[in-house]
């Protein structure tokens, strides 16, 4: 998917291109291939300070930053044997072998990741792009260690839609997190006593499909406007994060157990309310019982947009949009946001002026879900005038279709 380099092109309404105009269309997206080296891409510093962060706006993110669908993090091995070499050989087969699994119930339901089909080891290995491993210890028999995998996507792909198993690559923007916590009838929320806000800075699932970051107390967001569902004020704490809305995780101290409730509150969407089933395991201290709920709930988030958001790769269609901008960066940017959508599956440039682009998009599934996938990327569709218009969130919206220039001579 997202191969962007192609012979031909589909056949597409003619919105913007005029005889003629290949050569300054061509010219045009080798200037603006240069511009991205030269002006938009991060150096060495700025890449690493990016990589580095898990913070955005003083909030922190669950688990990490992590935007890597295709990877499992922290899978621990340890396998004895007779002899440290063969229990590292052991531990490392191992390792890939669960980190696949791991992976796939990122990207499925995990109902439907119960269908992948049993695998022999040297194929799942043969799927790996590369792995690293952490806190190495070893002892004349034994080795134990952390792994984190990387696979090859394609691969990962061919292999889930071959077992039929329904997946989603759309990466949600990030949700703001408030941890309610209620006990003997107390609400806590930005209080440093709050046992449920300290749960989740335990939790370690980096890969989640939603990523969420917890907020920080340095807010005037009061404890009665999250528990009224505030719409108002709680967008406007979303767009202090920039972030797609809030998850107000509420949790309910009953006895030695916690009742689990979560809302997702996105836009003007309505409200999303679902209570997640837990339990604790015996013999659990109160703190490892906490952060278990708290990563329970993370997966309820996830799971439930896996739901929402899966769609039909046997089912293509394509679509032409003219894109207004107001200079070659800002299609630059566009483009790439284009490439970081997992629907589109080929990007088709067939004109381009100072301000404005006619591109055709091909894209797996049906057109609600192309639109949800932009957004994510904060990209927008619409039509104006019959024509579509892809654009920018916050960009201010054309009056009318952007009307085709004259031919260039």
């Amino acid at each position: 998917m997202n191969d962007r380099n192609h012979a031909s092109r589909p056949a597409a309404a003619n919105i913007l291109i005029r005889p003629r105009f290949a050569s300054y269309a061509r010219a045009l997206l080798a200037a603006a291939s240069l511009l991205w080296v030269a002006v938009l891409a991060p150096g060495p510093a700025q890449a690493q300070t990016q990589t580095q962060t898990q913070t955005r706006e003083k909030g922190v993110f669950i688990g990490g930053e992590s935007r890597n669908l295709f990877e499992a993090r922290g899978i621990p091995v340890d396998v004895t044997a007779a002899t440290v070499t063969e229990a590292r050989e052991r531990a490392l087969t191992q390792g890939r072998v669960e980190a696949l699994r791991v992976m796939v119930e990122h990207l499925a339901t995990p109902e439907e990741a119960t269908k992948l089909p049993p695998l022999q080891a040297n194929q799942i290995i043969d799927m790996v792009r590369e792995f690293s491993l952490a806190n190495e210890r070893t002892s004349a028999v034994r080795y134990i260690a952390e792994m984190t995998v990387r696979f090859d996507p394609d691969a990962v792909r061919r292999l889930l839609r071959a077992s039929k198993i329904p997946f989603t690559e759309f990466l949600s923007k990030p949700m703001v997190l408030l941890p309610l916590y209620i006990e003997g009838g107390k609400t806590q929320l930005w209080e440093e006593s709050n046992p449920w806000r300290e749960a989740w800075l335990r939790v370690k699932d980096r890969s989640a499909l939603v990523p969420l970051v917890l907020a920080s107390g340095d807010t005037d967001i009061t404890v009665a406007q999250v528990v009224g569902k505030d719409r108002d004020a709680l967008q406007d704490l979303a767009n202090r994060y920039d972030a797609a809305g809030v998850i107000v995780a509420r949790a309910t101290a009953n006895g030695d157990t916690l009742a689990l409730v979560y809302s997702d509150l996105r836009g003007a969407a309505p409200p999303v309310d679902a209570a997640v089933g837990f339990a604790p395991q015996a013999g659990q201290s109160r703190e490892d019982m906490m952060t278990g709920a708290a990563t329970a709930l993370a997966r309820a988030v996830a799971d439930a947009w896996k739901k929402n958001n899966r769609f039909d790769v046997s089912v293509t269609a394509q679509l032409t949009a003219l894109a207004p901008i107001k200079d070659l960066k800002e299609w630059v940017r566009m483009r790439d946001r284009l490439k970081d959508v997992p629907a589109v599956q080929h990007i088709d440039v067939q004109a381009i002026t100072r301000d404005r682009a006619q591109v055709t998009l091909r894209y797996a599934g049906d057109q609600a879900r192309l639109e949800s996938a932009l957004a994510q990327q904060s990209l927008t569709l619409n039509q104006q005038g019959g024509v579509w218009i892809l654009g920018t969130t916050g960009r201010k919206a054309e009056p009318t279709p952007p009307a085709a220039p004259p031919a260039v001579q």
